[in-house]
């Protein structure tokens, strides 16, 4: 029987596990069901590589990208040609196309994490820029974003219009629901499926019809 989200997490020392932000619980009903599909997942936020070991793992027969604005861990090239690692600013809306473009011929993007900085507008511009290249079907998810509710440096704060809770909040009119729902006006907000927000653990989960 193959090993857990979870136990898989542990075992490469991301902190998606349940020994420290507990994220795997939350990423699990949506990614279990997926686990042996030849898909491509892209994750903004590489650090030290735990959790691109992890999504290694947990899915076999996928396509595992990693983003970051540092030079990856040395080790990760030991996972080639399954993972791959990419030097990009997220804060860069050019540098984020470029990456996402590399998969345009081999089949598109189906799952985004955005684990980067963590800044409010960069969670943002991220979303802005990376979204349209999601394949239908496909999930975004934004960890952390209890950082919406911090100020320095994370340009959040309760009440404060500009941070990525209020963005996602404010996404919802454009799901479409049985009533109708209102025109897209921005290829960020086009085939809306729908838009889950979890409690601990900080973690946006954005479905594309």
């Amino acid at each position: 029987m193959p090993l857990s989200l979870d136990q898989i997490a542990q075992k490469h020392g991301t902190d998606k596990s349940s020994l420290l932000n507990a994220l795997t619980e939350k990423y699990e009903p949506y990614l279990e069901p997926r686990r042996f599909e030849a898909l491509t997942l892209l994750e903004i936020g590489i650090y030290q590589g735990g959790s691109i070991r992890t999504w290694h793992e947990y899915f076999p027969s996928a396509i595992i990208a990693g983003v970051d604005i540092l030079e990856p861990p040395a080790g990760l090239r030991e996972l080639a040609p399954r993972v791959k690692t990419f030097r990009a600013d997220q804060s860069d809306p050019q540098q984020l196309r470029a990456v996402a473009e590399t998969f345009q011929a081999s089949g598109g993007i189906d799952i985004i994490i955005d684990d980067g900085s963590h800044l409010c507008s960069h969670q943002i511009i991220t979303y802005k820029t990376l979204y349209p290249y999601l394949n239908p079907g496909g999930i975004y998810f934004i960890e952390d974003v209890t950082t919406s509710y911090r100020e320095d440096p994370y340009e959040g704060g309760l009440g404060r219009p500009d941070t990525c809770i209020r963005f996602a909040q404010d996404l919802v009119p454009f799901i479409p629901m049985s009533m109708g729902c209102v025109p897209a006006r921005h290829p960020w907000e086009v085939d809306l499926d729908f838009i889950h927000f979890s409690g601990y653990g900080g973690l946006i989960a954005i479905g594309k019809l």
